[in-house]
């Protein structure tokens, strides 16, 4: 039961990620009759036929034929662009320049430590 569920949903995320839409079920057909043109004219089998429209050589093969844009799958609204805005505020200020106060420096660094009581092994050494 766990395995037909798993290839279920598996399968449903397979065929909801490849843009497969009802209008591309009905051009199979017009899939199918551009297949066969391509076997009587070029004769190519269905697997060079599909590497030519879906696989490498589509560059190659694309503008050959006015009969591409009715292929399954070859719908423009499969791509997707994201967008993204980056709005930057500038903020002017305006600062006036205004008389400066100027301090006396009246402050003396203070130690906070005592020396008046000095450990015996912090003493210069004594000459003898």
């Amino acid at each position: 039961m766990k395995k037909i569920v798993s290839i279920l949903l598996v399968s449903l995320i397979l065929v909801q990620t490849s843009d497969f839409t009802f209008e591309d079920i009905l051009k199979v057909k017009d899939l199918y009759e551009h297949a066969k043109f391509h076997q009587q004219v070029y004769g190519d089998n269905f697997l060079e036929f599909l590497t030519e429209h879906y696989g490498d050589k589509v560059n190659e093969h694309d503008g050959k034929h006015k009969e591409h844009k009715n292929l399954p799958l070859k719908h423009s609204d499969s791509c997707s662009h994201a967008q993204v805005n980056f709005t930057q505020t500038i903020l002017y200020y305006n600062f006036s320049c205004c008389d400066t106060v100027e301090k006396n420096s009246n402050f003396f660094y203070t130690d906070s430590y005592s020396y008046f009581k000095k450990a015996s092994i912090f003493q210069p050494p004594k000459q003898a």
